[in-house]
């Protein structure tokens, strides 16, 4: 009778164990675990991300005679819902159209209208960035351009909520987060860095790298024939490639969302070359 017991009880303990939810990570400690997955690459890239985009910037602010801040503007409010290529490409066709004297109803974006107007009023100092923009997320990444090397801001966009939640299944819209729970996040995460010896934004653009290589968010290896060995996410691009949209091209985004799929892998060909574009 008493071994009889004595494995009831077991299996009562092993059951009563079954049921007990498992502890979830703390954002802190999710920090820690996708640190640890970082390989050389995502280092050494996310290291030094926020620089390359402000060497772009400053050439694209060079070659169309703009103030550097004004173009981050114009890069930054045409971010949403576009590539980097593909944002890369709006701002040009922003500045060279507005340069041009085109009206906005004849500039193309990748983007939405009311993006595309706010960047139009940013890059002719209609208005100001600073002044117009309450978004965390938005601000946090003009600064980050435009100020690479300070420790004050730091970007929490869906991968970084992804990353802070262990969350590899939510999409962009689904890992939104409120005003408040972004300066608390941002706080953790600039704690995170500064142990780690290095800016928030350092870190941050690490772990952008880490989550999208888990997610199978890859370039497209054909850049490799005539790229930078040492910029595997093809930050920095020759400004001189970079050409606005045309009418065609607004025709060609509507392909994209074809009905069939040689439509879309035309209008993909067409717009990017032959190549995938970067998420």
């Amino acid at each position: 009778m008493g071994n009889a017991g004595d494995a009831s009880h077991k299996q009562s303990a092993v059951a009563r164990a079954a049921r007990k939810p498992k502890a979830v990570p703390t954002p802190w400690q999710n920090l820690h675990r996708y640190y640890g997955l970082a390989d050389a690459t995502d280092i050494m890239e996310g290291m030094v991300a926020y620089e390359r985009y402000n060497i772009v910037m400053r050439r694209l602010a060079e070659k169309y005679t703009y103030p550097v801040d004004a173009v981050c503007a114009v890069f930054c409010s045409l971010s949403p819902n576009s590539d980097y290529w593909g944002n890369l490409r709006s701002t040009v066709s922003v500045l060279h159209g507005i340069n041009e004297g085109r009206p906005s109803s004849d500039i193309v974006v990748s983007t939405y209208g009311h993006c595309k107007s706010r960047a139009v009023a940013y890059a002719t100092g209609a208005k100001s960035f600073t002044a117009e923009t309450k978004g965390p997320k938005i601000l946090n990444f003009y600064h980050n351009i435009l100020e690479p090397h300070s420790n004050r801001w730091v970007t929490i966009d869906g991968h970084m909520v992804g990353v802070l939640r262990d969350d590899r299944k939510g999409t962009m819209k689904e890992l939104l987060i409120k005003p408040g729970q972004y300066q608390d996040y941002a706080t953790l995460l600039k704690h995170f860095a500064f142990n780690q010896f290095m800016l928030p934004c350092q870190m941050q653009a690490i772990l952008w790298f880490v989550r999208k290589r888990l997610l199978n968010v890859v370039y497209d290896g054909q850049f490799d024939l005539f790229g930078d060995k040492g910029d595997v996410w093809k930050t920095i691009r020759d400004v001189d490639t970079i050409k606005p949209y045309s009418r065609r091209d607004a025709k060609l985004m509507k392909a994209l969302h074809g009905d069939t799929e040689d439509e879309r892998t035309q209008a993909r060909f067409e717009l990017f070359g032959g190549l995938n574009a970067e998420e």
